[in-house]
């Protein structure tokens, strides 16, 4: 059946533009029936035992990004970085996304400065 998004939407790893149409086959799920309606405009109908979900948002966009990690949750994602990347692998990584840092840094703050530059967590302001 063919669905059309009333926001910004992705589904099956691509985003839907508002008002862009889809081919879809699968079950009528909440998140399905609150984000998309018929081809002709009209609302999508909930099957028995399936309530309407309203959008994820309050303004109809759907977050894109995962919600950013608490402090504590920084501390080991920056530890967990460095043991998978080891020091080298990070300023490979850092070299690569054309950041400079100090030569006698350490590794920590490396790794650091590596998911602040892909926007994994925030800088300490």
């Amino acid at each position: 059946m063919k669905l059309i998004a009333k926001y910004n939407v992705q589904v099956r790893g691509h985003i839907y533009a508002k008002g862009e149409a889809m081919e879809w086959d699968g079950p009528l799920t909440p998140r399905i029936i609150g984000n998309f309606t018929a081809a002709d405009g009209s609302s999508l109908a909930a099957p028995d035992g399936v309530q309407e979900a309203p959008p994820q948002t309050k303004n109809g966009e759907l977050p894109l990004d995962p919600p950013p990690p608490e402090a504590a949750d920084e501390d080991a994602l920056v530890k967990r970085t460095l043991d998978a990347l080891k020091r080298d692998g990070v300023m490979r990584q850092l070299d690569e996304m054309g950041i400079t840092y100090p030569a006698n840094a350490k590794g920590t703050f490396l790794a650091r400065l590596l998911l602040m530059g892909k926007g994994e967590i925030k800088s300490g302001d």
